[in-house]
């Protein structure tokens, strides 16, 4: 398969600016899954990686679909299982937010590993991504049906670059109620 380096060639000779990088990639990638190209989908992964190209939501997305595809090759199987995850870890220290696409993906990968549990582990912070897109239904005999949208904050433990611990001091997922927080720094090792 030929991958063409500037797809929109005409582009240039109109005088338009050449495509991005990670433009370059999308398509190519989007290709690649059109024709469920694994190997040519992974080799522009590491060229990409190795330019600094900045990946986004739907290049990871793609590579992941493409990963989670059932082969019959048996030796195919495992690295793509294997690279699948490296490829999710990847995503999560890009700091790129995985979507539904994301988690159908995993889902499939580990399904097709025969691990379920294993779409569950690499998903660790699926209940902090469900908590900031989950809208919450409530129904009341005074006020009918109520929708509550997510909370604009993690309502959860969470712990900062600095190493600091940021703990509600209210439990459940009442999303009224007033949030108070105790912070607690860990101890430094040379004191």
């Amino acid at each position: 398969m030929h991958i063409q380096k500037y797809p929109c060639q005409c582009r240039e000779k109109l005088g338009i600016f050449p495509p991005l990088p990670d433009t370059i990639l999308r398509v190519n990638l989007d290709r690649c899954s059109k024709n469920g190209d694994l190997a040519e989908a992974l080799r522009l992964y590491e060229e990409a990686k190795a330019d600094s190209v900045e990946f986004n939501q739907h290049h990871y997305n793609v590579l992941l679909y493409l990963c989670s595809l059932n082969t019959e090759e048996s030796g195919e199987n495992f690295d793509r299982f294997d690279k699948g995850f490296e490829i999710f870890k990847q995503m999560g220290v890009d700091k790129v937010d995985p979507n539904e696409a994301t988690f159908t993906n995993m889902s499939r990968l580990a399904a097709s590993k025969e691990d379920p549990e294993l779409g569950i582990d690499c998903n660790s912070f699926f209940p902090r991504w469900k908590e900031k897109h989950q809208v919450r239904l409530k129904y009341s005999s005074e006020d009918g049906l109520t929708l509550h949208m997510p909370p604009p904050y993690s309502i959860v433990i969470q712990e900062s670059e600095q190493g600091r611990w940021h703990i509600p001091t209210v439990t459940g997922d009442d999303l009224e109620a007033p949030r108070q927080w105790i912070c607690a720094t860990r101890a430094r090792p040379d004191i």
